[in-house]
C-alpha cells in the first residue's frame, strides 16, 4: 500500500489530514491538462478551479480494491478534464457566434402609427358593396365583421374606428370584441415567440458548425461534425414546421363567440367570401 493510499484511508477513517491532502493533490490537478497535451495557458487554472472543491468527495469515494489512490485519482481527473473540454468548446462556440454578422441583422422597423385606415375601407369596398352613406349594407355587414376579426392582430384603433363606421356597429362593442381575440391569441403567441427562439438557437449552431467543419482538416472529426451538423438541420427544420403550423388568427368558434353570433353563421360567412373573392380573381 502507498504512502498516498494510507494517508486518504486514515483521513476516512478520522477525518484528519484533508489539508495535507489537499495540499499535496493540488500539484496533480494543476499540471494535469499539461500532461494531457494542453498548450492554453488558462487551461491549468480553470480546470484546477473546476476540480478542487470536488476533491474531497473524491477522497471520501475512495474504496482500497486493490489498486492505488492514484490510480482512481488518474480516472476521476480523466472525466472532469474531458467535461471541461466539452465545456469550454460550447462556451468558444458561444462567443464565436458573435463575430457572425448573419446573427446581427437589425430587427425590422415598428411601423408608425397610422392616422387613418383608407387600406382597410379600399379593401372593404373590393370585397362588400357600400351604401350611398358610405357603410356596408346590412345583408354584409355580417360577413365584413368576420372579415375584419380574422386578422384581428393586424386592427389598431384606427382600423377599428373604420371598421365601426363601416359596419354600423358600436366602436366600444368592436374594441371588446377584439380584446377578447387578442386575449384567445396571446397563448399562441407565447408558443410562437418559444419557437422563434428554438429555431434562433438552431440557426446559429448550424453557422458555427458550418464553420469548424470548413476549417476542419481530420477525416475523423469532419464526420462527428458532419452527423452534428445533420441533426441540427432536423432540428431547424423541425422548428420551422412547428412555427408554420402555429394559429395567428382566431378561430371561427371564437369570432363567433366575440360577436354573439352561431359559429355556423360564422362559417357561411366565411366559407361565401372566399368563393367572392376566388371569383374576383379569376
Amino acid at each position: 500500500m502507498t504512502e498516498l493510499n494510507e494517508q486518504v484511508l486514515r483521513y476516512q477513517q478520522t477525518g484528519q489530514g484533508l489539508e495535507e491532502l489537499l495540499s499535496r493533490l493540488s500539484a496533480s490537478v494543476y499540471g494535469y491538462p499539461r500532461l494531457r497535451g494542453s498548450r492554453c495557458e488558462d487551461d491549468p487554472g480553470e480546470f484546477y478551479l473546476l476540480c478542487y472543491p470536488r476533491l474531497v468527495r473524491t477522497l471520501r469515494r475512495f474504496r482500497e480494491q486493490g489498486k492505488p489512490f492514484e490510480w482512481y485519482l488518474q480516472s476521476v481527473l480523466r472525466w472532469q478534464y474531458l467535461s471541461y473540454l466539452r465545456a469550454r468548446r460550447r462556451r468558444e462556440r458561444q462567443w464565436n457566434s458573435g463575430t457572425l454578422a448573419v446573427l446581427w441583422d437589425p430587427p425590422p422597423a415598428e411601423p408608425e402609427p397610422r392616422p387613418d385606415s383608407p387600406e382597410l375601407t379600399l379593401e372593404a369596398a373590393a370585397l362588400f358593396r357600400l351604401d350611398a352613406g358610405g357603410k356596408v349594407r346590412q345583408g354584409e355587414r355580417t360577413r365584413l365583421l368576420v372579415w375584419a376579426l380574422k386578422k384581428v392582430r393586424e386592427l389598431g384603433p384606427a382600423e377599428v374606428r373604420t371598421l365601426a363606421e363601416l359596419s354600423g356597429w358600436p366602436a366600444e362593442r368592436l374594441e371588446q370584441a377584439c380584446a377578447c381575440l387578442r386575449q384567445a391569441l396571446v397563448p399562441h403567441e407565447h408558443r410562437l415567440a418559444l419557437l422563434a427562439g428554438r429555431r434562433a438557437a438552431a440557426y446559429a449552431e448550424l453557422c458555427l458548425l458550418e464553420q469548424e467543419l470548413s476549417g476542419e482538416p481530420d477525416a475523423g472529426k469532419r464526420g462527428v461534425l458532419a452527423r452534428r451538423l445533420a441533426r441540427v438541420r432536423r432540428t431547424l427544420r423541425r422548428s420551422q414546421e412547428s412555427i408554420a403550423g402555429v394559429r395567428r388568427a382566431p378561430s371561427n368558434r371564437e369570432i363567433a363567440a366575440a360577436l354573439g353570433l352561431p359559429k355556423g353563421t360564422v362559417d357561411t360567412a366565411l366559407f361565401s367570401l372566399k368563393r367572392r373573392a376566388q371569383a374576383r380573381a379569376a
